[in-house]
């Protein structure tokens, strides 16, 4: 079956406050509300995908520690299929937090810019709000369709 490269947004909520230790980054303060992490996957949305949603073996990329984290409910993914701007297009977005900005949170590759690609929303923000071309996968689908 052929990867699909693209980029998604994963919406994450987070019901308490809560300190998450996110690798050499340190400890990461994160008040309850519902986040938006914008990524990219030049090696297949699925897998990357299904990672999010059901772990890896080992901690590698920011995200992984929120995801990895019980306190932090992973509740959807927005997937954009040969769209890996998309992670951009989110944190241009003026319907974000502006005193929650995770500076440096999982934008270590980014060549725009980004001051972050984790942003806790403080308006209305829909998977539609970025592309025509998405498709939405929950947590309780695992999903093959690379």
């Amino acid at each position: 079956m052929k990867k699909v490269a693209g980029g998604y947004i994963l919406v994450l909520e987070v019901d308490s406050p809560v300190n998450i230790q996110v690798g050499k980054r340190g400890e990461m303060p994160m008040n309850p509300g519902r986040y938006l992490y914008g990524g990219s996957a030049k090696c297949g949305i699925a897998h990357r995908i299904n990672r999010h949603f059901f772990g890896g073996e080992n901690l590698h990329w920011h995200i992984d520690y929120l995801t990895h984290h019980p306190q932090v409910d992973v509740v959807e993914a927005w997937c954009y299929p040969d769209y890996p701007e998309v992670e951009h297009q989110l944190a241009a977005k003026d319907d974000l937090s502006d005193d929650e900005i995770f500076r440096g949170f999982g934008n270590g590759d980014c060549g725009r810019g980004c001051q972050s690609h984790l942003w806790k929303i403080k308006g209305k923000i829909s998977a539609a709000d970025f592309s025509e071309d998405y498709y939405i996968v929950t947590h309780a689908q695992q999903y093959s369709n690379s």
